[in-house]
């Protein structure tokens, strides 16, 4: 079976995460406790990729009640597919890159488009894991009844932690796990680094162990098949993809990177359902040709 996360509900803290900007600057949710912030997940091979200028309009439109928009691009090229749409829909609030997959297994969630409302506490009071759009009626006006909401009095921070350099945050996680080789989080923030400090190799290698680890984590395969991208080894992607589907069918985020990565035509600069859907309906038959084998010959 497929490794199980428990989903993150409303009325929990939302967990705490960094992704680089497309500045290159890194973006803490943390540092925006005492706010009101919106997250909202969408990808350059989505149709979400659409709403980046109503969520302009939105911003504008509220940005004196003291909120933030945060957009979070699930981006496997780290940026560069993500700035074809920001080009084209300036946007004036910070938009996210997440390459890894930090994001998305940290909230747990498979779909697109997503969206959190985290409030000023630093708890989330609306999720949507799927088909999240603000230009839906019913979904605008819950964001701005919230926003609108009574602030709390007990707004409580979290405490400073001294930002430390790649290097040193570097040399405190190898230790970690030289120690102990536990705790998956840490290592992949480790392997993180060292892809930010353009040791790619050493990151795979680490991979690699993880994965004969744990081969049912699913965000381990995503992050190895980032780094054959990042080789220009598609070929090398595709399959790691494939294994997420295995653990995982529902995992949509990793079915349209596997799809997008083999037929970009397909998503770019149109996006083509009816490709999607035949696509869909191949492998749902291939699916089940085994399963139809079997049967036969019992």
């Amino acid at each position: 079976m497929a490794q199980i996360k428990q989903c993150i509900k409303i009325g929990e803290n939302a967990p705490d995460f960094s992704l680089p900007a497309l500045n290159g600057e890194i973006t803490r949710l943390s540092s925006f406790r005492g706010k009101r912030v919106i997250l909202f997940a969408w990808a350059p091979w989505c149709f979400s990729r659409d709403q980046l200028s109503s969520w302009q309009d939105f911003y504008l439109k509220h940005q004196k009640t003291g909120f933030a928009v945060l957009g979070i691009s699930v981006d496997a090229s780290g940026g560069a597919e993500t700035r074809r749409y920001t080009d084209r829909n300036p946007i004036t609030f910070p938009c996210l890159i997440d390459e890894f997959g930090t994001f998305w297994d940290l909230f747990s969630f498979n779909l697109l488009p997503a969206g959190y409302f985290v409030d000023e506490t630093g708890r989330i009071r609306y999720l949507k894991t799927n088909a999240f759009n603000i230009s839906e009626p019913t979904t605008f006006k819950i964001l701005e009844d919230l926003l609108a909401e009574k602030w709390s009095k007990k707004i409580t921070y979290p405490p400073e932690k001294p930002l430390l350099s790649i290097r040193q945050e570097m040399a405190q996680l190898s230790r970690h796990v030289k120690e102990s080789g536990r705790g998956v989080e840490k290592r992949f923030r480790w392997v993180e680094l060292m892809v930010q400090s353009g040791q790619n190799r050493k990151a795979a290698k680490e991979l690699d162990i993880l994965i004969q680890q744990y081969p049912k984590n699913i965000r381990a395969w995503h992050f190895r098949a980032i780094l054959h991208l990042r080789d220009k080894r598609a070929d090398l992607a595709v399959p790691c993809w494939r294994q997420i589907l295995k653990l995982d069918p529902a995992h949509w985020i990793a079915r349209r990177l596997l799809w997008f990565t083999e037929n970009p035509d397909r998503f770019y600069p149109e996006i083509s359902m009816e490709w999607q859907q035949e696509q869909l309906r191949l492998e749902e038959l291939q699916a089940a040709t085994p399963l139809k084998a079997k049967a036969k010959a019992r």
